[in-house]
């Protein structure tokens, strides 16, 4: 259910806010649920900008207690959450989500969480590229999936497979069986 023009104002102004007092924040929040008559409480736009709110105001017990309460939780929610524990992801936080995206078959989340790995320095990561080369693979943009493996390959059996799964899954068979053989002519053993 969309939020009304008075709650999702309202939601914006969570995003204007770099320091407001705790008082202040929860007078806020209160306006965007009574002017969101139920919606803004199941709303994930409208959650993740007041956990962000309220971690900006150091409540870190309010900012949980709201994440705890959220019928839906999404990247957003768990990085919002992560900045109050100042938190930098790691390769198994970027792997983790990666699957999820995977899983889901949402190659947009995905595709932006490939770029926040760049952004963070995980471009030659060979785990969490491989993890992204995996997800655009299982989404159907074996593009984007070749463009990593030509970036990450130097002789990652994983990645080889990766992309030879990829190539046949997406009816791509010629295309696997040509990589199956560039593979076994550089030397990685199939695994």
């Amino acid at each position: 259910m969309p939020l009304n023009e008075v709650a999702s104002s309202a939601v914006q102004l969570t995003r204007k806010c770099v320091s407001m007092a705790l008082k202040q924040a929860r007078q806020l929040h209160a306006i965007i649920l009574t002017a969101g008559a139920g919606s803004a409480s199941e709303s994930p736009y409208a959650n993740n900008n007041l956990i962000s709110m309220y971690v900006r105001c150091g409540s870190l017990e309010q900012a949980r207690k709201l994440f705890n309460k959220m019928p839906e939780r999404n990247v957003v929610s768990y990085n919002a959450l992560y900045s109050s524990e100042s938190l930098k992801p790691n390769s198994s936080t970027f792997t983790s989500l990666v699957q999820v995206c995977t899983v889901l078959e949402d190659v947009l989340m995905g595709s932006l969480l490939h770029s926040h790995t760049i952004k963070l320095g995980f471009s030659g990561n060979v785990v969490v590229q491989t993890s992204v080369l995996g997800m655009y693979s299982s989404c159907g943009d074996l593009e984007s999936a070749r463009r990593i493996f030509d970036c990450v390959n130097g002789g990652d059996a994983v990645a080889w497979n990766t992309m030879i799964v990829g190539s046949l899954r997406n009816d791509k068979i010629e295309d696997g069986l040509v990589l199956f053989r560039s593979m076994l002519m550089s030397g990685v053993d199939p695994t």
